[in-house]
C-alpha cells in the first residue's frame, strides 16, 4: 500500500506540474503531428502533452498501422495493446488510454521490483530504491506514451520468473519484451548468466559448467525470447523488403547514429569537445551536458554496483543499457535510456542508507523532475 500511495502521489504532482506549465509557459513544439493528433482530441494540454515527441508516433502507429515513413523505428507490441484497450474503452484519439496503459504498467512494475530485491534485501533499501525510481530526473517518462513503463515491467518480470527458476515464463515475458524494444533483446545474455548462476550439480568444476551449459541449451531462454525480435523483423522485410527497416529509419528522428561502432572513449571526447565550443547559454550545449552527466553519472553507479557485490546478471543488463546505445557514436536520448538499467536505482538505494544523504539527493532529483517535467510538457526535448 506504501508503494501504491507513493506511486498516486508521484502522478498526481506530475499532472500539478503540467498544469502549472501549461498556464505559464507557452506550447513550443519541436516536433511533428501535434496539430493532427493532440490539439483534435479536446483534452487539456496538461493531458495531452504527456503524448509529446515519440508518443504521437505511438498514436500514428496505433491508429493507422505502419503507414508513416519510417514509424518502423518504434516496435508494434505498445502500440497494439494502445489499440486493443482503445477499442475496449472507446478512445478515439489513444491519449487517455496510453497514459493508462503507463500507469497500469508502472504499478505492476513497482509491485514486482519489490518482489525481486525480496530475494537479497531488506526493507529500508527497497523503499529507497522505488524511491529514487520515482524521483528520478527523468522519470516523468514512466508517464508519458511512451514504452518505457511498459517495457520496466516487461524487464522486472523477465528477472522475478528467472530467480523463480520458471524458465518458460521468463523466456515467454522476454519474448514480449523483444517486441517492445531494440534493447528487449539485451535481456537474453543476462537471463543466460542468471541461468549460469544455478548451484553447481557437481564438485568438479569443468563437469559443474558443462552441465549448466547443457542445462542452458535445453531451455526455452535461446529459442522463445528472441522470436518477438525476429517476429517483427521477418514483418518488416515482409512488408518493407527490409528486416532492419527499424534501424535504418532512426536517422529519420534525428538520431544521428553511426552504422559503425564507436568506442565509449570516442564519444566522450565528441562531447567534451561539444561543451569546450558551443555557448554554454545555448539549448545545445544543455542537450550535450545533460546527456554527457546522465552517461557519466550511470557508468560510475555501475562501477560502484560491483563494489556493492548486486547480482552478476542485473549488473550485465544494466551495463548493456548504459553502453550499448552510446557505441552508435552519440549519446543522444541516454538520460532516458538509463530509466531502463534498473540496478541504478539499488545502487542508490544501496549507498544512500543515511537520512541526509538520501532526503539531499532527493530534493535534487524532485527540482530537476520538475524542471525536465516542465521541458517535456512544453514540447522542449528532454530526452
Amino acid at each position: 500500500m506504501t508503494f501504491l500511495f507513493m506511486l498516486i502521489i508521484w502522478r498526481i504532482f506530475l499532472y500539478g506540474v503540467a498544469f502549472l506549465t501549461q498556464i505559464n509557459f507557452p506550447f513550443s513544439p519541436q516536433f511533428p503531428y501535434s496539430d493532427i493528433y493532440m490539439f483534435p482530441s479536446g483534452l487539456p494540454q496538461w493531458v495531452w502533452a504527456w503524448a509529446n515527441f515519440d508518443g504521437v508516433h505511438y498514436l500514428t502507429i496505433a491508429q493507422h498501422g505502419y503507414m508513416a515513413q519510417f514509424t518502423q523505428a518504434f516496435f508494434p507490441l505498445f502500440p497494439l495493446l494502445m489499440r486493443f484497450l482503445g477499442m475496449i474503452l472507446n478512445d478515439k484519439f489513444l491519449i487517455i488510454t496510453g497514459q493508462i496503459i503507463s500507469f497500469i504498467s508502472l504499478s505492476l512494475a513497482l509491485v514486482f521490483f519489490r518482489k525481486l530485491l525480496m530475494f537479497d534485501y531488506k526493507p529500508p533499501v527497497i523503499f529507497r530504491s522505488i524511491a529514487i525510481l520515482l524521483l528520478f530526473p527523468t522519470s516523468f517518462f514512466f508517464a508519458a506514451i511512451y514504452t518505457e513503463s511498459f517495457f520496466l515491467l516487461l524487464v522486472i518480470l523477465t528477472f522475478y520468473f528467472a530467480r523463480k527458476r520458471n524458465w518458460w515464463l521468463c523466456a515467454l515475458i522476454g519474448a514480449l519484451a523483444a517486441a517492445t524494444r531494440i534493447t528487449g533483446i539485451l535481456l537474453l545474455p543476462a537471463l543466460c548468466v542468471e541461468y549460469m548462476n544455478v548451484k553447481l550439480f557437481s564438485k568438479n568444476l569443468v563437469n559443474g559448467l558443462a552441465q549448466k551449459m547443457v542445462g542452458l541449451i535445453k531451455t526455452p531462454l535461446l529459442y522463445i525470447m528472441p522470436m518477438g525480435f525476429v517476429i517483427y523483423a521477418l514483418y518488416l522485410q515482409r512488408n518493407f523488403g527490409d528486416w532492419l527497416y527499424f534501424w535504418h529509419a532512426q536517422p529519420a528522428f534525428g538520431a544521428e547514429r553511426s552504422a559503425a561502432f564507436i568506442l565509449p572513449p570516442q564519444v566522450i571526447w565528441r562531447y567534451i569537445k561539444i561543451l569546450l565550443t558551443v555557448s554554454y547559454t545555448s539549448n545545445s550545449f544543455f542537450t550535450a551536458a545533460v546527456e554527457f552527466i546522465a552517461y557519466c553519472g550511470a557508468v560510475l553507479l555501475m562501477i560502484v554496483g560491483h563494489k556493492q557485490r548486486i547480482r552478476s546478471s542485473y549488473l550485465l543488463f544494466g551495463w548493456l543499457v548504459v553502453l550499448v546505445p552510446s557505441l552508435t557514436g552519440t549519446l543522444s536520448s541516454m538520460p532516458r535510456y538509463i530509466l531502463l538499467a534498473f540496478p541504478l536505482y539499488l545502487v542508490l538505494g544501496i549507498f544512500l542508507r543515511r537520512n541526509l544523504w538520501f532526503l539531499t539527493v532527493s530534493a535534487i532529483f524532485l527540482s530537476m523532475l520538475i524542471l525536465f517535467t516542465s521541458y517535456f510538457i512544453r514540447g522542449l526535448w528532454v530526452a
